[in-house]
Formats: C-alpha cells, sequence, structure tokens
C-alpha cells in the first residue's frame, strides 16, 4: 500500500450539477461565436462552457452545458471547420472539445503541458498557441496517431496574460505582469538554443491584459493603466496613437473589421474604435465590467458582451447611422513620443454632448440604451463552513441565503432564508470533534468538495453517528466517499456491471448521478469526469486504488487517564488498583466503552455487573451503556457524557497537552449496591 507519496493527488467532486440551471453561476471570462452554426459559446469560471443555439435576430438558446474544466475557464477557441473547441484553465490543462458532444463532460484530449494557470488559447492554421502564468509560450498541434506535438515553445520569467497571433500564426505577441509587449516570429531560428523576441514593445506602465493583431502589421493592446495603444508592427518604436478613454482597466479589445476593434474595460464601457482615422466612438455604457465582446454577423447587426459578473447581454447598435452621435474624442496634438494622444475633446463637440458626458445618468442612457437581451447568472455561493460533525456544510450563496448541505447526499437538507452566516452556524454546531478529512470551497460560485489523500481517510466515526446500525465496525468517511465516486470506474476495470450491487450498497452515501469528479495533483488536473461515465483510462490515484481494493489506514489511538475517587477505590476488589489507570484504543469510540472496560477488567467491583452474550452487538452496547451509568464523570471539574468519544475529550473539554485525564465516581444510587 503505497498511501505515502512526494506529490499528493487530490480528489474533487461537484456537488452542484452543471446542468442544474442554463445559466452561469460565475463570472465569465471569454465568449465565442460560430457564424456558421449560430452558436454562441460562454466560458465561464464556474468549471464550464455553455453552448447557445443564437440565430439572427432571435434570444440564445441553452443547448448544451460542457464541464472539462476543474477550475476556471480562461478562454475559448474555435475550430468550426471541425465542430471543435479548445478552452484553456486554472486547472492548467488545455481540452479539446468537440461541439456536437451529448456528454457533459467528454474531453477529447487534454493536454498538461503548463505548470500553472492557462490564461490563453488560440487556434491559427492548424497550430494551437497557449500562454499562462507559468511564463511559458506553447506552439502545438494535435495528431491522432501521435497526440500533442510541441513544434516550440518559449519561457519567461513573467506570467503571461494577454496572447494574440496574425491569421498564419507566424506572428506571436504576448504581454503580461511584465508590461513589455514582446513579439515573436515563428519563421527566425532560435540563437543559443532560446527563442527571441523580433520586437519588444515599452509604453505600458501596468499588466497589459489584452492584445488584438489585425493584420501582420497592425497590433494594439490595452492594460491596467487604462491605455490602448495602437501599434505599427513595420516600424514599431513608439505606438502611432494612444487611447485615453476608458476609466478603469482594459480587458478585452476585439476586431470588428479589417481596420477596426471593439475594447471593453472594467468600467462597463465598450468603444469603437477606428484605426485608420482615429475616431473613438462610445457605443455601451454598461453597470458590470466587460471581460469579452464578440460581434454577430453583419446581418445581424448585435454585439454581444460578456461580464465577470456572470451575466451575458446583446444589444441592437448601429453603427453607421449614430456615428456622429457618438464621436467623442479626436486626435490631440502629437506627443513628445512622437504618438497622437485621444483624450476627452472640449471642441468642437456640441454643446448637449458636453453636458451629457458630465451628467452620467444622462449619458448612460443617450449613448447605451438597455440590451436587447440579458442573460443573468444564477445566485452564486460566496461562502462555505464545514460543521464539526463533518457530514454538513453551511453554506451562504450571493442573495444572502443560507443553506445547510448534505455531503454524503449532495443536497441541501435544509434553507434557512436570508439569516446570520455566523450565528447560525453557532447554532447548529454540535461540540463533537472528527478529523477534518475533507475541505469544501466555493471558487466555481458552486460548491467543490476536495479530498486529500491519504490525510482524507483518518476520519473514523460509529456507524450510529451516520445512521446506519450499531455494530463494533468504524466507519471510515473519507473511503466511503471514495468507493461510491470510483464504484462504476472499479466496475468498467473489471468489465462487469455493479449496478445492482450498488443500489444495495447505497446506506451512507448516495449523491446525485450527475456529480462530477476530478484527480488534481499540484493543482494539475488529470481528468474531470461524471461519476456514471468512466472510460476506465483516467489516470486514477494510487491511494484511491488502495482505497478501492479495501487497503485503508488503521484508526488512530489515542489515550485516557483515568482517575477513580477513595469511594470507588474501597469498592474495588483489584489490590493493584493504580490512583490512575490509562487505556489506549481508537479515538473515536465513545467513552462508555472505556468506562464499562475499567470497570469490568480493570477496577473489579465487589458486586456483580451485567453481561451480555459476544455475539449479540445491541445487547453489549445496552450492558456497556448499563454499566457507565452506574459512574459519574468529570473533566477538568466540569460533568460531562459518557457519550461523547474520546476525540471529543481531548478536544472539546480538555484542550491541553498530554493525555485527557477523567475523574470517576459512583452515582450516589448506586454506593450502596454491594449491600
Amino acid at each position: 500500500m503505497s498511501l505515502q507519496s512526494k506529490k499528493v493527488t487530490k480528489v474533487s467532486f461537484g456537488l452542484r450539477s452543471p446542468t442544474a440551471s442554463p445559466n452561469h453561476c460565475a463570472g465569465i471570462n471569454a465568449i465565442a461565436f460560430d457564424e456558421k452554426r449560430n452558436l454562441l459559446f460562454t466560458a465561464s469560471r464556474d468549471a464550464t462552457v455553455r453552448q447557445w443555439l443564437l440565430p439572427p435576430g432571435e434570444n440564445p438558446e441553452s443547448t448544451r452545458c460542457h464541464q472539462v474544466h476543474a477550475d476556471w475557464v480562461n478562454d475559448i477557441a474555435l475550430i468550426p471547420d471541425e465542430s471543435k473547441f479548445l478552452t484553456a484553465g486554472s486547472d492548467c490543462g488545455i481540452c479539446l472539445v468537440s461541439y456536437n458532444s451529448e456528454n457533459t463532460y467528454a474531453c477529447l484530449e487534454r493536454m498538461l503541458g503548463h505548470k500553472d494557470y492557462v490564461k490563453r488559447i488560440l487556434y491559427r492554421s492548424g497550430n494551437i498557441i497557449s500562454a499562462g502564468l507559468d511564463g511559458q509560450i506553447l506552439v502545438q498541434n494535435f495528431e491522432a496517431a501521435k497526440g500533442w506535438i510541441i513544434n516550440w515553445s518559449v519561457q519567461k520569467k513573467h506570467s503571461i496574460y494577454a496572447l494574440e497571433a496574425n491569421a498564419s500564426g507566424m506572428l506571436i505577441a504576448s504581454a503580461g505582469a511584465d508590461p513589455i509587449i514582446r513579439v515573436y516570429d515563428a519563421r527566425q531560428s532560435p540563437r543559443d538554443g532560446k527563442r527571441k523576441a523580433a520586437l519588444k514593445l515599452d509604453e505600458h506602465e501596468d499588466t497589459v491584459k489584452s492584445l488584438c493583431m489585425l493584420d501582420d502589421q497592425t497590433l494594439l493592446s490595452g492594460g491596467a493603466d487604462n491605455k490602448i495603444l495602437h501599434w505599427d508592427l513595420r516600424s514599431a518604436v513608439t505606438p502611432v496613437r494612444t487611447f485615453n478613454l476608458h476609466e478603469d482597466s482594459i480587458w478585452n479589445i476585439t476586431a470588428a473589421s479589417e481596420s477596426s476593434v471593439y475594447s471593453g474595460s472594467r468600467d462597463g464601457d465598450v468603444y469603437h474604435l477606428d484605426c485608420r482615422t482615429g475616431q473613438a466612438q462610445l457605443l455601451i455604457h454598461d453597470s458590470d465590467p466587460i471581460s469579452s465582446i464578440v460581434k454577430l454577423p453583419s446581418e445581424d447587426g448585435r454585439l454581444v458582451t460578456a461580464s465577470a459578473m456572470g451575466t451575458v447581454k446583446i444589444w441592437n447598435l448601429n453603427l453607421e447611422a449614430d456615428a456622429s452621435a457618438f464621436v467623442r474624442w479626436k486626435s490631440g496634438p502629437r506627443g513628445q513620443n512622437g504618438s497622437y494622444s485621444y483624450q476627452a475633446s472640449k471642441n468642437p463637440i456640441p454643446k448637449e454632448l458636453v453636458e451629457l458626458t458630465h451628467d452620467e445618468e444622462n449619458r448612460a442612457a443617450a449613448v447605451s440604451p438597455s440590451p436587447s437581451f440579458a442573460l443573468p447568472k444564477v445566485p452564486s455561493i460566496v461562502k462555505t463552513q464545514i460543521l464539526p460533525n463533518r457530514l454538513q456544510i453551511l453554506t451562504l450563496d450571493s442573495n444572502g441565503i443560507v443553506e445547510l448541505w448534505d455531503i454524503f447526499k449532495g443536497i441541501v437538507s435544509k434553507s434557512f432564508g436570508s439569516v446570520d452566516f455566523e450565528k447560525t452556524l453557532q447554532e447548529i454546531s454540535e461540540q463533537v470533534y472528527v478529523p477534518n478529512w475533507c475541505l469544501a470551497v466555493c471558487k466555481l460560485g458552486s460548491m467543490t468538495v476536495s479530498l486529500d489523500g491519504p490525510s482524507c481517510l483518518e476520519a473514523y466515526v460509529l456507524p450510529e453517528d451516520v445512521g446506519l446500525a450499531p455494530t463494533e465496525k468504524a466507519v471510515c468517511l473519507g473511503s466511503e466517499i471514495v468507493n461510491f465516486l470510483f464504484d462504476e470506474y472499479l466496475a468498467v476495470c473489471q468489465g462487469t456491471n455493479r449496478k445492482d450491487d450498488q443500489q444495495s450498497a447505497k446506506i451512507l452515501v448516495d449523491l446525485p448521478p450527475d456529480v462530477w469528479v476530478a484527480a488534481i495533483t499540484d493543482g494539475i488536473c488529470s481528468f474531470v469526469t461524471k461519476i456514471d461515465e468512466w472510460t476506465g483510462r483516467e489516470g486514477v490515484p494510487t491511494w484511491v486504488k488502495d482505497v478501492l481494493g479495501g487497503v485503508l489506514p488503521p484508526a488512530k489511538k489515542a489515550a485516557l487517564r483515568i482517575k477513580p475517587s477513595p469511594k470507588l477505590r474501597a469498592s474495588s476488589t483489584n489490590s493493584e488498583l493504580k490512583e490512575f489507570n490509562t487505556l489506549t484504543s481508537p479515538a473515536h469510540l465513545r467513552l462508555t466503552k472505556y468506562i464499562s472496560f475499567y470497570a469490568q477488567r480493570v477496577l473489579r467491583l465487589k458486586w456483580p455487573l451485567p453481561v451480555a452474550d459476544e455475539d449479540d452487538e445491541e445487547a453489549k452496547l445496552r450492558v456497556e451503556q448499563e454499566i457507565t451509568n452506574m459512574f459519574h464523570l468529570r473533566c477538568k471539574g466540569k460533568d460531562i457524557s459518557s457519550q461523547i468519544t474520546l476525540a471529543t475529550l481531548k478536544n472539546c473539554f480538555w484542550k491541553s497537552s498530554g493525555d485527557p485525564l477523567i475523574d470517576l465516581d459512583l452515582k450516589p444510587e448506586f454506593s450502596d449496591a454491594s449491600k
């Protein structure tokens, strides 16, 4: 059994089905549109890509949900000729997915070349270009017979947030935390084994968040310095123009035509910039930050925006008719660096537009009418707390609703409504201790439960504590979950049908069939699948295979010191009875087990104690309780119940170093039992 390894692989599973609602429950990082099939794709921080049918002039209709990542989906690139798309995720993976897959979790291929979040993905002339926070740019392609083939790569010290390439994929531009934009020419041979940048563009003052290349010569960049720079790559010493339009960080620049772009920012503004004339038109003033923009076909005439708040909005815009009303910016004098700076112009803007500029409410109404369609996100979980019993999780969502989840059923067992989270947590928390075997996080807007092997196998509880019939055999909580999640995997590997057996085994764990499960090592996800759609090819962790084989670490033991009172010592027939007696046993056992054993085997009272048949488990438990009821238990001067476990005694009452100590005495009604 190899329960210890240098790299620990986590197993995570989601407690909210990605198909429960057609809407996202977290922010949207990127959108894309397939004009041939009228399909809109939204890539979200809830780890899903949703597919929408969007015919001209109509509202989107949800058709599919793809969950092939276990963390944020940061970017998406379409391969329309093959009805496929590529995604970049914060689980360090790149996924190749088919549009037409009926399986929510079907990833055709997963590439694991990055060591940190993959932030950007491009598809150019058969090449897949990716970059991320590991500072690495990978240029590769996929062949069914050979798998992923890396053509060339670049490794930089700084994280990369922006990536762009020309149509042929020969020119690649990247930028990020280091505000220098680097342009690589794939046709140039590496020097000294390293690929050097053909151009370095250094004019931004903060992180560059977006790049857009209109052709082999024209590049636009936007960043956290609120600037948009227009570059001519033929003579890129300084930018051709500097647009100071936005009031906050620029998150997206998207091509609108061969010579113009749309820009969206954290302040909710969307501009149309003409790179030939230098004119900038304010199109949209939204209340949500703009994370991605897509222009629908010209016959449709609409613009789609997505936000980090999780909303998708469609806007009816007529650029030609409204251009005169939107021109609010014009060329200023040529700056010292040789570029033109575009700033708010006081003249010759008509007086009424100047007034609208200063009146934010009127400006928003005049410039940006309401969207023709708005798809809101569903409430997201923003706070979680596992209860001390380690069986339930209390959650708070973005609407202020507090709910109690059953980990082993994957459902909400109780909704408290809009109440104070901390107060509710205090009211429902029991004074009990169970080792922490899992972690509940809400980064995706839904709840994800994570198990670290082998520490998730340290929590043992008594069967009656989880609603099972009382027996001597303890229940390992982590093992129960693992066996349920991977039950169908084991069946596929063995070539058997375990569904009937599984139905009879669903005593403690009974998660919904569309729960997803993933394996993650050092932040890198090796697979994501539905619990009843295993293929048998998944890279299941070794410790999971050990659990499926029935190999578990033993329950941790603890020691209890018992100090009998003088009266109790006088009632003992044990001439060698010590002042302190130490008993050692698994920490998940109740004190009734310790006290009854102590009374029968160590204390040996002068009168006979009740006995039970060794084969009758229920009778043995009744006798143990009957014996324990004769005694008064105190710890640090406080009365304690014999129903608590030794682990609870040590962590909730003793709270000190060393083994816990119990003062034991006969209750008054049993003092004369010998008579």
